[in-house]
């Protein structure tokens, strides 16, 4: 049977409900959704597949939710997420999916520093870094190119702050010329 617009119209429908509804079910988990997030991860990385522009920028959009959601549990599957996104950015042609996979990069990284550290890694780190800077600089959508420069900065001050520690950021020297200055150790003890 061949189908009329009107019911390809539906079927994209129920597919972007769907992953509304998976998403709802992950928030109302709470706790519990580490333990069947890989399930729902999987479904939304097939979505992203999917042949309609709306449906895989709604999967993409519900996949950036998603890994914000798994926490410390995303590490057993960031090496999908990001091999899925290193195939779909450069050769998706719709601006609003790019933009959309871009998200899904920058909410990997709205996280604290250690926990991007321990779920990406070095390697991650990099190939995370290589796909913001390519998007940024050679993206024709200013919404996408904007999205990636947020991304970027983060994972910048992320970097930064990995690489100079608490104890240097916060070491003063105070230089006394006229004065004498305070004595450190009491030597008369």
């Amino acid at each position: 049977p061949t189908r009329t617009p009107a019911s390809k119209i539906n079927t994209v429908e129920l597919r972007i409900k769907l992953g509304e509804v998976l998403m709802r079910a992950a928030r109302e988990s709470g706790d519990l959704f580490p333990h069947y997030g890989e399930v729902i991860l999987r479904a939304l990385l097939s979505g992203v597949r999917d042949r309609d522009v709306t449906v895989r920028a709604s999967a993409l959009s519900n996949l950036a939710e998603c890994c914000v959601l798994l926490g410390y549990s995303l590490t057993k599957c960031v090496e999908e997420v990001m091999s899925c996104l290193e195939h779909l950015i450069p050769s998706e042609p719709d601006a609003t999916v790019r933009c959309a996979a871009v998200l899904v990069l920058s909410r990997l990284l709205d996280k604290p520093q250690e926990q991007i550290l321990q779920i990406f890694g070095g390697s991650l780190l990099r190939r995370c870094y290589k796909l913001l800077k390519l998007v940024h600089s050679s993206d024709p959508d200013l919404t996408t190119r904007t999205q990636a420069q947020c991304g970027l900065e983060r994972l910048n001050g992320v970097m930064k702050q990995f690489l100079t520690p608490a104890t240097t950021r916060d070491l003063k020297k105070t230089l006394y010329v006229i004065e004498k200055p305070p004595e450190m150790f009491d030597w008369k003890k």
